[in-house]
């Protein structure tokens, strides 16, 4: 069952998905309901705050583990007001710090979107080689035009969907990795360490997705327990002090300009090796 799951996630797109989620899940239409009205609430205003940040910041992270990255040559690089401030997943700040202080040859990223911790991790860890996983393709580019913007091309290597053996094969048995993953619920699938025996010797941080795949997060601890120490990070709701105070917003933006469009499920798991021979 496994591995048909991991087929029919490669072969159909995610908004494909979603709409089967829909239409088959009246929990899930719910919570998509609720995101889709929320979204249309804050989205004129994550513009608004948007092009202001940029105009001030000039492209540039403002604050968190990857300030200073250039995040893309335009404001076309996406509608990514929580990046630009830094306060993106500022719970992993701690973690991200950590992350960077170690010795790793390879960093494997799925589920890379358009690079924000590729290219972060990349610029942090200048001896490491970083291969980015990104099911859509429109992602490709955007990726690439933020490692050009900041010099770090020739140590990113980007590809495709992530398969099993896409995984076994990217991990390098000798050399420390971390693996960092978010794929909407495909977490329990593709962290199989039965078919990826080299899991054992390497660190993963992953998001869960309780909303999407029920049961994930028990079911990777289960996988990892015995191999690795796991710690789980909680998302939280941003306040108007995690803004930096470099940046200025209208009052009514604020807010909205770190919104995540989080809802209930979404947390994350640091698991570190306890043998990375």
């Amino acid at each position: 069952m496994t591995g048909i799951r991991t087929i029919l996630r490669s072969l159909c797109p995610e908004s494909v998905r979603r709409g089967w989620w829909y239409l088959s899940d009246p929990d899930w239409r719910a919570q998509y309901r609720t995101a889709k009205d929320r979204s249309k609430v804050i989205g004129d205003l994550q513009k608004q705050a948007h092009d202001d940040i940029w105009r001030q910041t000039g492209g540039r992270i403002a604050s968190g583990p990857f300030q200073g990255l250039q995040y893309g040559h335009s404001p076309q690089i996406g509608i990514f007001p929580q990046k630009l401030l830094g306060t993106y997943e500022c719970e992993l700040w701690p973690i991200v710090e950590e992350i960077v202080a170690k010795p790793y040859s390879l960093v494997i990223d799925v589920g890379a979107a358009e690079g924000y911790y590729v290219c972060g991790l990349a610029k942090r860890m200048p001896e490491a080689r970083v291969i980015a996983f990104e099911t859509q393709r429109t992602c490709h580019s955007q990726l690439r035009a933020i490692a050009v913007a900041n010099g770090l091309q020739e140590r990113i290597t980007i590809r495709g969907f992530c398969s099993l053996s896409d995984l076994a094969q990217a991990v390098e048995v000798g050399n420390r990795t971390l693996v960092v993953c978010d794929i909407e619920g495909g977490e329990r699938d593709l962290l199989d360490m039965d078919r990826v025996p080299a899991l054992r010797n390497v660190d993963v941080l992953v998001e869960v997705h309780e909303n999407l795949a029920p049961g994930v997060g028990a079911a990777i601890e289960r996988q990892f327990r015995n191999t690795h120490e796991i710690r789980k990070l909680v998302a939280r709701q941003r306040c108007v002090y995690d803004k930096p105070p470099q940046v200025e917003l209208p009052p009514q933006v604020v807010q909205a300009a770190m919104d995540e469009l989080r809802y209930g499920g979404l947390d994350w798991y640091w698991m570190v090796a306890k043998d990375h021979s």
